[in-house]
């Protein structure tokens, strides 16, 4: 047998030598590193970079090399150390409650340094969050959040296809993180198809909430269990919304009581119910713990119901026509602004005008104020 010969790199990096594996050499960082998000570097010679005797631009955070839910390293340069800064001196103050305590402002910073794709996400929001303050930024800040965000997704698709327990807590924070960016996202750039990008994180949601789904116990002992614990969903019929309920009615009308998706619809109205209830008790004490309340629709209805609305599900729109009301309700928070004009707008364009009269009253309440 003739064995095949290969042509060795001998000026790879070191990563690579370790991991005995072929280095592209390409400088600073190899391609497999920057796939890995590995620290890259390189035996000193001729080629190697030589370190500035200035003042160090980047700042490494260490975590342990379990794949992807821990890198090896990521760098923070001086722009995402502005952007670190800038997250927990006003940006985690707009999503903090006092019920909360420190999570968003410390403990999520402190879970971004064991697990960088959270680190990622929060500098992702907070990039965002700058660019509608500073608007001479804009452009630059929002580049600097698609990166940051590619990599955070990335990191939160590994986890989905190789679930940790371990990272559990960090893809949970991750997932109400994109919901923010997502949303936030549309304050400098308005969604030309609203509904096409709502279902997008909705999908990440509930894509998120499957690879979380076994590992509650570990959630409500971890830090971020205030979260978890201020969303008690209460149903008291006394101080509900007729209009959301009556949506029931129809369903009944057109979906037979025999087909599969009759209780999927029902199920999405009576949840979203619930969640207008609890979003009014919120606001009545000016907590912003309404907006978990709001959140938390997109995590109790059925993949059949979003499937219907990725569709274009006329009953469908419907639903998220009176979803959108909830929008209108929390526009103090800055990421939510404007998204229930839009959904409304959009959903009126592609509803069929015998359904309009279904969505005269989420239209009336997003016209108010």
């Amino acid at each position: 047998m003739v064995r095949k010969t290969h042509t060795k790199s001998r000026k790879g990096c070191l990563q690579c030598k370790k991991r005995h594996v072929k280095c592209d050499e390409t400088r600073p960082r190899c391609r497999a590193c920057s796939r890995l998000e590995l620290d890259c570097t390189w035996a000193p010679g001729p080629n190697a970079p030589s370190p500035s005797p200035s003042t160090p631009s980047t700042l490494q955070t260490g975590g342990s090399n379990n794949g992807a839910s821990s890198s090896a390293s990521a760098q923070l340069d001086i722009p995402d150390l502005r952007l670190l800064h800038f997250w927990t001196t006003n940006t985690a103050n707009t999503v903090q409650v006092p019920a909360h305590g420190d999570i968003w402002q410390v403990k999520m910073v402190e879970m971004g340094f064991r697990h960088p794709f959270v680190l990622h996400g929060i500098l992702a929001v907070a990039a965002i969050h700058r660019a509608g303050i500073y608007p001479a930024e804009s452009e630059e800040l929002t580049m600097q959040s698609s990166s940051h965000m590619d990599v955070a997704i990335s990191g939160l698709r590994y986890q989905i296809e190789h679930p940790d327990p371990a990272a559990a807590t960090a893809v949970f924070a991750l997932s109400g993180v994109l919901v923010i960016h997502s949303l936030g996202m549309a304050q400098i750039h308005p969604p030309s198809d609203p509904i096409g990008d709502l279902c997008h994180w909705f999908r990440l949601v509930k894509g998120t909430q499957a690879c979380v789904a076994g590992n509650w116990i570990r959630l409500l002992s971890s830090e971020l269990a205030p979260i978890l614990t201020s969303v008690d969903r209460k149903k008291d019929p006394g101080r509900g919304v007729a209009e959301v309920l009556q949506i029931q009615d129809l369903i009944r009308q057109e979906v037979p009581e025999d087909d599969d998706l009759h209780e999927a619809y029902l199920q999405a109205v009576d949840e979203l119910h619930t969640v207008f209830v609890n979003v009014h008790h919120y606001i009545r004490q000016q907590e912003i713990s309404a907006v978990n309340h709001t959140l938390s629709w997109v995590a109790t209805v059925r993949p059949a119901f979003l499937d219907l609305l990725y569709n274009r599900d006329q009953l469908a729109l419907v639903i998220l026509a009176h979803f959108a009301v909830l929008f209108r309700l929390q526009e103090n928070s800055w990421w939510m602004r404007g998204w229930a004009r839009w959904t409304l707008d959009a959903v009126q364009a592609q509803l069929e005008p015998r359904y309009h009269e279904w969505t005269a009253w989420a239209c009336r309440q997003c016209e108010e104020g």
